[in-house]
């Protein structure tokens, strides 16, 4: 879109990328950008090449960041380019970081609910298999109270990475809250689940942590949802692979337990 003005054109290129032209914050956006023009023609005399950084609040908690770039008439429109991929690339990192978990670097709850809904829809739809494993450091606050936050923050990101290294490419794993994490295995049933879910046991046990010159050996208990007869909203996937996990704590903790078992 262009703002047109005697000597300048301004090109608006990061809501196409972040919003969606024809989304209801892109519009806004666009008109919030036609009343600042004049302002705007001023800014850009003092600098041929410039860009801003222009924060939308929703009103709903969020905000949305873009840029704009405004380019003396007659420059080279590959100047322009660069500079649009330029924004593309910060509304990827940007992206990206909003549905990463700061601390473990794994999908956030609020992504991981999102595609669990997705992964719910197409295996329903084509009839395929699902799984689901909730998994929950063991005696967390235990350790955190004995050795302090800092390390109770080293636990989870260790036992992040190890979870990680155990999923396959195909699954989607994320802190779904506090000690717990949610990996969602498409097109598993319950062996293959159950087998993920041992290897995750194991490679978390065999981690050694430690803490003021003491080895700390953590351990987590995991509840697997798999099945391909798929109950009618997804939200029961999760509560039956929860409460797996909870009777997984109840006899013992350090163990893997299926849905009906």
């Amino acid at each position: 879109m262009r703002l047109k003005s005697a000597s300048f054109a301004w090109k608006y290129a990061a809501v196409g990328v972040i919003l969606g032209l024809g989304s209801p914050y892109g519009l806004l956006a666009f008109r919030i950008l036609g009343s600042l023009e004049g302002g705007l023609v001023e800014w850009i005399k003092t600098d041929f090449q410039a860009m801003k950084w222009i924060y939308l609040y929703t009103g709903a908690g969020s905000v949305i960041v873009f840029s704009l770039f405004g380019l003396l008439l007659g420059r080279r429109e590959d100047s322009l380019l660069m500079h649009t991929r330029d924004v593309e690339g910060a509304a990827q990192d940007m992206e990206r970081l909003s549905i990463t978990d700061g601390l473990t670097r794994l999908y956030t709850h609020a992504y991981l609910l999102k595609r669990l809904d997705e992964e719910f829809s197409r295996a329903k739809r084509y009839s395929y298999s699902l799984g689901c494993l909730f998994i929950d450091i063991d005696n967390f606050k235990a350790l955190n109270d004995e050795y302090g936050h800092v390390f109770g923050d080293l636990v989870l990101s260790e036992i992040a990475g190890a979870i990680n290294g155990e999923v396959r490419d195909s699954d989607i794993l994320g802190r779904y809250g506090g000690d717990e994490f949610l990996a969602i295995l498409p097109q598993t049933d319950a062996a293959e689940a159950s087998g993920v879910a041992e290897r995750i046991r194991k490679g978390v046990e065999a981690l050694r942590l430690h803490a003021g010159g003491a080895a700390v050996i953590a351990t987590v208990s995991i509840g697997i949802y798999a099945s391909d007869k798929l109950p009618s909203e997804a939200k029961e996937i999760m509560e039956s692979a929860d409460s797996a996990l909870h009777q997984a704590k109840r006899v013992g903790r350090n163990r893997s337990i299926l849905v009906g078992q």
